[in-house]
């Protein structure tokens, strides 16, 4: 009798993640999959920093360089759209992803280029995450998609399982659109 009562305490402890996405590519895709993404999230801290590490390590599984925007545009100061471009052309980019997590604002030194679009990300409903990824050379929107982490169970504080959650969600929804190579 004590094993089942310990078993029982223990299924109640589990916390459970489940992510739903729904997303849209452009009619007409890229003649080649994409290699080199450069990121930005926008929500709170500690979740924006859980879902960059998330998504470089799944990015890592899909074949793709993912970087962080934060550090090749420090929000130190003002960027012009063409400063933005030419740097992520220098550096072989053809991806921005950007994610917007929860009600959050862009930060002030993107407004009015490629990042600040991130503006026009809303969710939607009861969704807690958007997304869409930009050809940046062009500009072009290439994917949007939205989303929800829903968790469940008495251990979900401080659990990393819903920025992987979302990353994961984000980088298999891009690879079934034929963004990602397979």
């Amino acid at each position: 009798m004590r094993w089942g009562g310990g078993f029982l305490s223990i299924a109640l402890l589990c916390s459970c993640t489940q992510t739903t996405i729904e997303g849209y590519a452009d009619r007409e895709p890229r003649s080649r999959a994409l290699t080199h993404i450069v990121t930005y999230i926008s929500g709170p801290i500690s979740i924006s920093n859980e879902t960059q590490v998330s998504l470089t390590a799944q990015a890592a599984k899909h074949g793709v360089i993912l970087d962080n925007a934060f550090y090749i545009f420090p929000p130190t100061h003002s960027y012009s759209e063409q400063e933005l471009k030419r740097e992520l052309a220098s550096r072989g980019v053809d991806g921005v992803l950007l994610v917007k997590v929860g009600n959050t604002r862009v930060t002030k030194e993107y407004a009015g280029t490629l990042f600040g679009s991130l503006e026009s990300v809303s969710t939607l409903g009861d969704s807690n995450f958007a997304a869409k990824l930009i050809e940046p050379s062009t500009g072009k929107l290439l994917w949007v998609g939205e989303g929800k982490v829903t968790e469940s169970g008495l251990l979900i504080v401080g659990n990393r399982s819903g920025p992987m959650s979302v990353a994961t969600a984000i980088l298999d929804e891009l690879q079934t659109k034929g963004l990602l190579r397979n």
